[in-house]
């Protein structure tokens, strides 16, 4: 494992697989409050069906990788063509940094692939697209906290620009996306607070990542 982040998440999953502890990662045995732990957590739970190993800990994020290649080939290819699809497949899959990030263990890939699922669904016209984007929301701040604030920025101009006659008739599909976006975060940061006390409060909602 390189230097820095992919060795620094590497020892969070292996002391989530050693300890049991799913709640405050650890590195060095102290508190690792750097960044959130979803990414953590799956491959930890991969390593608990399979063994620690640096495949185990790269894992989730090539499947994000290749997720990632095939959603927006595939969109490129329902709503354009054939050419445009193929052009959306060199662009990520012929990219050394997208290829690179995709076979490190990192949280960039898994970052990447839920930007482009909140921007599909955004441009849907499902009804349910507002709760399943506050999901997204969710899983977002779970994998990196501060890219967030980027497709809700996207998010609010959308709905601004594209929606704003619709505003007042979605409030309540507002409620259900704020909802939907802060009951997982609010669990994982309720129980770290249980055992941080407020350094939890501190440090998840505004210092971390």
């Amino acid at each position: 494992l390189s230097n820095w982040d992919e060795a620094f998440y590497g020892e969070n999953i292996k002391q989530i697989v050693k300890t049991g502890d799913w709640i405050v990662l650890k590195f060095n045995g102290f508190p690792f409050t750097e960044k959130p732990p979803l990414y953590m957590w799956i491959a930890a739970v991969l390593g608990n069906i399979f063994g620690m190993s640096e495949f185990i800990i790269r894992l989730p994020s090539a499947i994000c990788g290749i997720l990632t290649v095939g959603v927006v080939t595939w969109c490129a290819y329902k709503r354009f063509g054939t050419i445009p699809a193929l052009a959306a497949y060199i662009t990520l899959a012929f990219n050394d940094i997208f290829v690179w990030r995709s076979r490190d263990g990192d949280l960039d890939t898994m970052s990447a692939l839920l930007f482009v699922l909140i921007f599909l669904l955004m441009l849907s016209a499902k009804k349910w697209r507002y709760p399943v984007l506050g999901l997204l929301f969710g899983l977002l701040y779970l994998t990196k906290l501060a890219v967030v604030a980027i497709p809700l920025l996207i998010f609010g101009l959308h709905e601004l620009i594209y929606m704003r006659h619709e505003i007042r008739k979605n409030i309540v599909e507002y409620v259900k996306l704020v909802l939907c976006a802060a009951v997982l975060p609010a669990i994982w940061v309720g129980a770290a607070y249980l055992r941080l006390g407020d350094e939890a409060i501190v440090t998840y909602l505004l210092r971390s990542d």
